[in-house]
């Protein structure tokens, strides 16, 4: 009975650690899909760190979906943040010139640029 009541508790503790990883990186996607790119950045590595408590468990199949998802969004994250310094650094090799805009194209978290 007290190896049933254990086992429960851990399941419980598992479950808990798993909605918290799932409501995280829930999160990071709606702030990248909105363009707020820093702070969908600071939640990817809240997110990160949350499926590393999941993978030290015996649930390896369910942290290596979390995994993928993070490195899915991760991967999503940088090629706006690359499509976003492209937009901000124009190169102008006919001319020789570099110029770096006063304004971002598109509605990015303005905190991005205050790094």
């Amino acid at each position: 009975m007290n190896g049933e009541v254990a086992f429960n508790e851990s399941l419980g503790a598992i479950l808990a650690r798993l909605q918290a990883a799932q409501r995280t990186l829930d999160l990071v996607q709606r702030s990248t899909l909105d363009d707020r790119l820093l702070e969908a950045v600071n939640l990817l590595e809240r997110a990160n760190e949350e499926s590393s408590l999941l993978s030290t468990t015996k649930s390896t199949r369910v942290s290596g979906v979390l995994e993928a998802k993070v490195t899915d969004l991760r991967n999503h994250i940088v090629e706006k943040l690359s499509a976003c310094w492209k937009g901000y650094i124009d190169i102008n090799s006919a001319e020789n010139s570099i110029r770096i805009g006063q304004t971002v194209k598109g509605a990015l978290d303005d905190r991005l640029f205050d790094l």
